[in-house]
């Protein structure tokens, strides 16, 4: 998980815990902030991460999730803290952690409280990489005219590629949620892998991207642009 700052001069808490040797970071290959990659620590507040960032971006598939860590993301969200998941396959499965041992419990979903519902779509599928596609700009996209703009994307057009996992939209995704675009059928299965957009009461923008991975694809200049677009839009700086 990485982070977008609301004010580089304002008490960071997860700077305070690196510093107290009680949080571990580990670097990913792909950073859009330079900081490292982090997980919620025990102790954080939706409250105090909203306080002091307006984004949290998701680059790889975060499935296994405790309790703490999905009330903290979610009350983000409903401050209106943006999401970004850059991946598929988010918030599956519920965790404990005791004596540095993870423990898997069950799927959210199946406790009352499914990803979808957070992120707009949710976990259907893993064939290990045997199909792949573009994804397909969808209508929706061009209601959106600050997501695509520079992108040379529009309805009906092909980008890029994803597969492995995937997700898609449910009756438990918000109401107003838009497919942007979409990897059709991708296993066969009538099921499409769903890139989505939605905002909350709060103002809280969420993206997903619906399949494995966008953000490997971040070099090629559709998608770059894309992604530079969702920075601005959602972490509030002006691009370099």
């Amino acid at each position: 998980m990485m982070l977008g700052r609301i004010n580089a001069h304002a008490p960071d808490p997860f700077a305070q815990l690196l510093d107290s040797g009680r949080l571990t970071t580990f670097t990913m290959p792909f950073n859009l902030t330079g900081q490292p990659a982090m997980s919620v620590p025990l102790g954080t507040s939706g409250a105090a991460l909203r306080k002091a960032y307006r984004l949290l971006v998701f680059e790889g598939h975060h499935e296994y999730v405790t309790e703490h860590e999905y009330d903290t993301v979610t009350r983000f969200r409903d401050l209106g803290g943006n999401l970004m998941f850059l991946s598929a396959n988010n918030f599956f499965w519920k965790i404990t952690i005791h004596d540095h041992v993870m423990t898997r419990v069950a799927k959210w979903r199946d406790l009352g409280r499914p990803e979808a519902a957070l992120i707009g779509v949710e976990y259907f599928h893993n064939d290990m990489g045997e199909h792949r596609g573009p994804w397909v700009v969808r209508p929706a996209a061009a209601e959106l005219r600050w997501l695509i703009d520079g992108t040379g994307l529009t309805p009906g057009m092909s980008f890029s590629s994803g597969g492995i996992e995937a997700d898609d939209v449910t009756s438990d995704s918000p109401r107003n949620v838009r497919v942007i675009a979409a990897i059709p059928n991708l296993y066969g299965d009538g099921h499409d892998a769903d890139m989505t957009y939605y905002e909350s009461a709060s103002g809280a923008k969420v993206f997903a991207a619906g399949a494995f991975t966008i953000a490997g694809a971040v070099w090629q200049p559709h998608v770059r642009q894309l992604m530079a677009n969702l920075w601005t839009g959602f972490s509030g700086e002006a691009r370099a």
